[in-house]
């Protein structure tokens, strides 16, 4: 069967407007026309969706056994290297864009599913979140062809800016998700992630993803052919691989990487580090369904309290409770208001019982018992003649001095602590776990709590993962002349039951000591509570108490749980009730990330967003408005 072009060559058209027979040229002329067109015609085809549906599934699967729950690190700097193929073609296929959205909505779903076990609203945000997060990808995919196709920034080195400045949007977006950070995955590697005291956690996935560029670019065409990644048109216009160059990308990443662990070893070296204060860290198991049942507030504090006269033989300095375990509020009114003002202000609680948490005489006994300060996760309320204000704080207490403030969380969650835009659309109002429209305050700033030689400044919960805010609560105390010798971390995982949360969550809050060179520790309800040094390490506690053992509280045929992991499968405890004991390292070090903050995520994140919107304009008036 003959083609189109064979056709047109073997005799003339009978009639062909416009043209006479008797001019050869003009023959000519239209059999070249009919070349070019159907050329032209080939070159607008576009290769089928499946391979792009293929790739960007296989990363992204590859992807997700990267972090918690599996944790195979080591697939990070290979997993990106089939999805970046879609960036390497030299035109889009079909449905390219809707296909790798497809594929970020699914692995989203299934990355985040321990979400949909805090409440059944929680299936709602699940969704909204892995819709929103799955745009990422597609964007990276935009942004990196444009780079590299028509600005022809090298491959090694688009990648890198761009995965790394759509993190740094991330982390900001919508109140900020920085969860799940290519770095994140390689936080087992202890010596490549100290590069987080320069760059922050950013550094890291810049590298990974500059690697997974590097092997990227030694992928043969072959791939493109078996994928149907492109036509074959646009196979045999394809130009000759430059191996020479190809190589110098994949020398360049191993340069960095070079260089990047070089630095974890020396300043690992540099480390000097001097025991701090004991701290005993209250870990009870408590879902949510109790924590928020009335009833059970005489429970929850029984047995927090019974964990901390545990706790006391060990001598600790401080004792730290997870956050809203213990269960009476701090109230306080506007001076000179009546009963009647207080009761019209918070309709929802009695007088009586308001004025008698005014009183913080309960927790300034304990600590006083225990001989050590203390810092326990609660609500506090505050009102005036008009409405009243709900805080998620911790509070400080110290054996001698009594009750010495509050610190009230800055960054709330999104539609579990708030609802944004409420007054505009008061639907959202039925997103939210609590009832009546009740929902938290944000907190005015951080705030420094000395004791004895040290320096305390805690952070609640989800705070502990957000880069930029933990940096900035730690830069503040040193440029009030408060050195913070410790972050006190108070934390409620028991929405998550669990699940691959606790790891994920205390993965990422241990990149924040090796950003400030600060130490933490984490009281977290149900787990995972630890010690975490200035080098991103969990520390081996002095002691582990089971008290679900000791109170017969396990199974006929467990073990007394005598550390924070198994032995056998190396995996965390959680959901037990135990006390964890240990000292904490001071930290000798300087950052340079603290002192700095996110130069080179900000960076990423200008050159990402310039890309984007040069992007929209054509490549032809850009070319011309530079002539």
């Amino acid at each position: 069967m003959k083609t189109e072009v064979e056709k047109a060559n073997q005799t003339e058209p009978e009639v062909i407007p416009g043209i006479q027979r008797s001019s050869k040229k003009k023959r000519l002329n239209v059999n070249g026309n009919v070349v070019t067109n159907i050329i032209q015609k080939g070159r607008k085809q576009h290769a089928p969706a499946r391979g792009a549906l293929i790739l960007s599934g296989i990363s992204l699967s590859l992807l997700w056994t990267s972090f918690a729950p599996m944790e195979w690190g080591p697939i990070a700097w290979i997993a990106l290297v089939p999805f970046l193929q879609l960036v390497r073609i030299p035109e889009r296929t079909k449905w390219m864009y809707a296909s790798v959205y497809l594929t970020g909505f699914i692995y989203s779903m299934i990355t985040v599913q321990w979400m949909r076990l805090g409440h059944p609203l929680m299936y709602f945000a699940m969704a909204a979140l892995a819709f929103y997060w799955a745009f990422y990808f597609p964007l990276f995919l935009y942004a990196s062809r444009v780079a590299y196709h028509r600005f022809k920034v090298p491959f090694v080195l688009t990648v890198p800016v761009v995965w790394v400045g759509l993190e740094f949007f991330r982390a900001y977006a919508f109140t900020g998700f920085s969860w799940y950070y290519l770095g994140h995955s390689q936080y087992q590697w202890n010596e490549l992630i100290q590069v987080s005291d320069l760059v922050g956690a950013y550094g890291v996935s810049f590298l990974v993803a500059m690697l997974n560029a590097s092997l990227a670019v030694l992928v043969g065409r072959k791939i493109w052919e078996r994928f149907q990644l492109v036509t074959p048109l646009a196979q045999s216009e394809l130009k000759p691989v430059n191996f020479r160059k190809n190589w110098s990308a994949v020398i360049a990443g191993l340069l960095l990487f070079s260089a990047v662990l070089g630095y974890g070893y020396v300043r690992r070296s540099q480390a000097e580090f001097k025991t701090g204060p004991r701290v005993a860290l209250i870990q009870g198991n408590f879902p949510p369904e109790v924590k928020h049942d009335p009833s059970q507030g005489r429970k929850i504090f029984n047995m927090h309290h019974r964990m901390t006269g545990t706790a006391v033989q060990y001598q600790p300095d401080v004792i730290v409770w997870p956050e809203s375990m213990y269960p009476n509020a701090i109230t306080k009114n506007k001076p000179g208001m009546t009963d009647e003002q207080i009761q019209g202000s918070v309709p929802f609680m009695h007088v009586k019982l308001w004025k008698e948490l005014n009183n913080p005489e309960i927790m300034n006994d304990i600590s006083l018992q225990a001989g050590a300060a203390m810092f326990l996760g609660l609500s506090r309320i505050d009102a005036d003649e008009e409405t009243y204000q709900a805080y998620n704080s911790v509070a400080f207490v110290d054996p001698k001095k009594g009750y010495q403030g509050t610190y009230d969380k800055i960054h709330r969650v999104i539609f579990g602590e708030y609802v944004p835009l409420k007054e505009t659309f008061p639907f959202l109002k039925m997103f939210s776990p609590y009832p009546g429209g009740y929902e938290l305050s944000a907190g005015k700033g951080s705030i420094v709590f000395p004791y004895k030689d040290w320096n305390f400044t805690p952070i609640i919960c989800f705070e502990d993962t957000v880069p930029h805010l933990v940096r900035k609560i730690v830069a503040s105390g040193k440029k009030n002349n408060q050195k913070i010798d410790c972050m006190i971390n108070a934390t409620n995982d028991g929405w998550f039951r669990g699940s691959s949360e606790l790891n994920q969550h205390m993965i990422t809050s241990l990149f924040r000591s090796i950003e400030c060179r600060t130490p933490m520790v984490r009281a977290v309800n149900t787990g995972i509570s630890c010690i975490i040094d200035g080098n991103g390490m969990i520390v081996e506690p002095v002691a582990f108490v089971d008290v679900d053992f000791k109170l017969k509280n396990t199974g006929k045929n467990e073990k007394e749980r005598k550390s924070l992991r198994d032995p056998k499968t190396g995996q965390y405890h959680k959901e037990l009730n135990a006390v964890v004991v240990g000292d904490v390292p001071l930290d000798n070090r300087e950052s340079f990330y603290l002192n700095n903050g996110d130069w080179f995520a900000a960076g990423c994140g200008f050159g990402t967003f310039s890309i984007l919107i040069l992007g929209i304009f054509p490549s032809g008036l850009l070319r011309k408005e530079k002539s």
